[in-house]
């Protein structure tokens, strides 16, 4: 009885077993963090669905070539899941309106977590698939400690639980390569058949899986070898098993990505340049063996070195039995005899072996080398541990009971390796080399992790909601309350109140540059460190430049480049900080000076290097910092602004530094005190502005005043040609994707009226080259149509607006209210007035 139901039952319990083992790790704290490239895959996913869902079948190319598309079709069955459910909610299809809100508005698809579960259920149910060719292959013993191997491998679990491709990579392949051998070894078609569909599966995860076909190849090879009569007969059936295999593979491929039968030339073009870009040297961007690789492959050396940082203890332990198990029993022995089918299963071990050494083999040819390519091998490398483990316990004759023991122990040991690293498993590297504090020296590190925390910090702090920060990877602040933006070389970073370097972009020393990095980690204290797991992944460091300049536009070409400086009273005047890259040899440090409001300049005030800066005042890229004192004494009442240059009295070269940020007003006692930008911005408008200007107060996006315009003439004639000056004043600094054009329309009534000969504002001058305070006056030649009615009052409408997407920027008041396009009224007279002819006398 006992006997029977342990038959009965006890392979569906060891299943339900794994699969909550597998479950609970994958599918729990989805949401914490968001992973490098997971916000392309989500886009992807939708785009494939939307384009499904309109029967749009070439709109499903999408992506980068990749390819990304099973990934896509999981995703797609959970959204048309949700599509369904909120249709049943409302009793009818909610068609592409509600699609978009169920993708924007309702939120649920928009949470992180609900992104992945597709994803990590389908890497637990890929766990469960592995478990259960395992145990045809090699019984339960073995199936299920590798299932514990696999379910709590950190590596692995790095991947399952996040929206990307390699995890679902990892285990279709090790299914596909599974029911392969399961098919050798039983004579199966069936599963020759579904280790084709898997291949193909793998195929639409990433294009790397294509090494499926020399590596099955030789395995196949190998086999045939071993089991035939003769080498023309295992020739025969090797031919003729791979050519079903690729063919089915093919076919799944085909039949599943709708592009590649409907735009066929393109799909394939786009996957051919991938994959070549991916393969060669250009664009690798890797840190290894504690230094920067760039454009260039990192050697044969880099696997080895990743496979030990990132196998689990017990898995090293596994293989190193294996292999002295192996050597043990081969000693003195046939090489026929080492692949003998007698000798427990080692043609299936063998293929193992040969799956792992050739898949790692195939990586190592091309340039392009990531840690998460390896992860492959890693199923395969726990059930060879799990093998080893199970061996020399038989070898051994242990007991049933102390089996399960050790099984229990390895249990325990596991999710004591795994769990303290969750949901955090990027962090995990192999205790027995030192864990994160080796790696960290050794390869790069950072996926994202790390910037949730982070977020929460700087919510934390006072008024969250108003602070600006400038991180390298900025996107990865999830739920920041405040204003995020990108840390490069754009020297935007310098309006921030706190900048967040991450661990990966100070491994690689670029962004923005390695004399920014260096600066801030030899002369700026952090306020905050995030550490995991002995890994400091990210600091928040404030912002050591409390008056910023714009470094790609006040610079001295090959001498220095202004970031900005630090202001602070004492007794003698003003201590004045400059901070500044240096950008050529033997480059002497800068002077100040104030000019007067009529451009009177006062002399040059020398400033000297401030110490602990004297080895980067002598090497190019480095960030230097200078002091300079300076004072108002017996100066005449009024606003200056400050100016930094080099040469002194003798030849100054003066940077064109931003006057609404370097004003500065020198009262009746002599003391220098700093105007507000607000201020300076608001003195400089008066100075350039016309007398007979008509003054307007709005703004567009919080960027640009439209301070006021000019026209003349007052009154217009149809078909008469008018001037229309606008005098615009930048608010902040701009970037490159600060594009606008200027719209001008005239409108009688609800119609428009036609304007000719209009010249947009960014034909003459970029917006992103305004600076903050300047004033541009910009002049527009025009006419009103030659048949427009008179006497009219036509209303004159200004805006700036996105050339390329045609978006508007938002119009309001100084105060923040919204304001229409209005600027003005037109007024259109006659020639000639014709005298009243009415029927009534006309007596006035």
């Amino acid at each position: 009885m006992t006997t029977t139901w342990r038959k009965k039952y006890q392979p569906t319990i060891e299943t339900i077993f794994v699969f909550l083992l597998a479950a609970v790790v994958r599918l729990t704290s989805l949401g914490v963090f968001r992973a490098v490239d997971e916000e392309d895959r989500w886009a992807w996913a939708v785009d494939f669905f939307r384009a499904l869902l309109v029967k749009n079948l070439p709109g499903t190319l999408v992506g980068d070539g990749y390819p990304g598309i099973f990934p896509a079709w999981l995703e797609t069955f959970w959204l048309f899941g949700a599509t369904v459910y909120r249709s049943m909610q409302q009793g009818s299809w909610i068609g592409d309106a509600g699609v978009y809100d169920l993708l924007h508005t309702w939120g649920r698809m928009s949470h992180l977590a609900w992104q992945r579960f597709p994803i990590a259920f389908a890497n637990v149910l890929l766990v469960i698939a592995i478990f259960l060719y395992v145990r045809k292959l090699f019984g339960n013993r073995v199936a299920l400690l590798a299932a514990i191997f696999i379910s709590l491998d950190p590596f692995l679990l790095s991947d399952s639980r996040v929206n990307r491709a390699e995890a679902l990579l990892t285990g279709l392949m090790a299914v596909a390569f599974l029911a392969l051998v399961w098919s050798l070894s039983s004579g199966s078609r069936k599963h020759l058949a579904i280790s084709a569909i898997f291949g193909g599966f793998a195929w639409l995860t990433k294009s790397q899986a294509l090494v499926l076909v020399p590596m099955f190849g030789a395995i196949v090879l190998l086999w045939y070898a071993q089991k035939s009569s003769g080498w023309r007969v295992a020739f025969y059936r090797w031919v003729v098993t791979m050519l079903v295999w690729t063919v089915m593979a093919a076919a799944v491929f085909i039949i599943l990505w709708p592009a590649a039968w409907t735009v066929p030339v393109d799909t394939f073009q786009l996957m051919t340049k991938f994959l070549t870009r991916k393969v060669g040297a250009e664009g690798v961007k890797i840190f290894f063996l504690g230094k920067m690789v760039l454009d260039q492959d990192p050697g044969w050396l880099f696997y080895p070195v990743i496979f030990l940082l990132r196998v689990t203890p017990l898995a090293l332990v596994g293989l190193l039995l294996g292999v002295w198990l192996f050597v043990t029993d081969s000693v003195g022995k046939p090489l026929k005899a080492i692949f003998s089918r007698e000798m427990d299963n080692r043609l299936t071990i063998w293929s193992l072996v040969l799956y792992a050494a050739l898949y790692t083999a195939g990586m190592s040819l091309g340039s392009h080398k990531q840690d998460r390519f390896l992860m492959t091998i890693f199923p395969i490398v726990d059930i060879l541990a799990a093998l080893a483990f199970v061996r020399f316990a038989e070898m051994r004759r242990w007991h049933p009971r102390r089996m399960l023991a050790m099984g229990g122990v390895i249990l325990v040991l596991q999710l004591a390796t795994a769990l303290p690293y969750h949901p955090y498993y990027f962090s995990y590297f192999n205790p027995l080399l030192g864990g994160g504090s080796t790696a960290t020296k050794l390869t790069r590190i950072g996926w994202g992790e790390g910037m949730d925390q982070v977020a929460d910090y700087l919510n934390t702090l006072e008024n969250p909601q108003s602070l600006k920060v400038s991180a390298r990877f900025y996107k990865y602040l999830l739920d920041f309350e405040g204003t995020a933006f990108n840390l490069d070389d754009s020297g935007l970073w310098l309006q921030a109140d706190k900048i967040v370097f991450y661990i990966q972009q100070v491994q690689r020393m670029e962004d923005p540059s390695p004399g920014v990095i260096r600066y801030f980690q030899q002369h700026v204290p952090p306020e905050k460190i995030i550490r995991i797991n002995s890994i400091n992944y990210a600091w928040v460091y404030p912002n050591p430049v409390q008056y910023p300049a714009e470094p790609r536009h006040d610079r001295i070409e090959e001498k220095l480049a202004l970031y900005g400086y630090r202001w602070q009273p004492n007794p003698e005047g003003v201590h004045i900080t400059l901070v500044w890259e240096n950008l050529g040899q033997n480059v002497e440090s800068p002077s100040v000076r104030l000019v007067a409001d009529d451009g009177t300049p006062q002399p040059w005030v020398a400033c000297s290097v401030s110490p602990g800066f004297e080895n980067a005042i002598a090497s190019v890229g480095e960030i230097v910092e200078s002091d300079c004192i300076l004072s108002g004494s017996g100066l005449p009442v009024g606003q200056y602004s400050l100016q930094v240059g080099l040469g002194g009295e003798n030849m100054p070269q003066v940077i064109d530094f931003p006057a609404g940020w370097a004003a500065v007003f020198v009262d009746e006692t002599g003391n220098l005190q700093r105007v507000s930008p607000q201020k300076a911005f608001s003195h400089l408008a008066d100075r350039a502005l016309p007398a007979d200007a008509i003054r307007l107060a709005r703004m567009y996006d919080s960027k640009v005043n439209l301070l006021g315009y000019e026209l003349s003439p007052a009154a217009l004639k149809p078909g008469q040609p008018f001037t229309l000056t606008l005098f615009w004043q930048a608010r902040q600094v701009m970037n490159e994707e600060d594009i606008a054009d200027v719209s001008v329309q005239a409108f009688l009534g609800e119609n428009r009226v036609l304007l000719r000969n209009g010249t947009p504002v960014s034909g003459t001058r970029p917006l992103p080259s305004w600076r903050p305070g300047e004033v541009i006056a910009d002049t527009w030649q025009l006419a009103l149509p030659p048949d427009v009615p008179v006497p009219a009052a036509i209303r004159l409408d200004v805006g700036l607006f996105n050339p390329e997407t045609l978006t508007p920027w938002q119009a309001q008041n100084l105060a923040g209210d919204d304001v229409p396009g209005q600027i003005a009224m037109l007024r259109v007279v006659p020639d000639d007035w014709q005298p009243y002819r009415g029927d009534a006398p006309l007596d006035v």
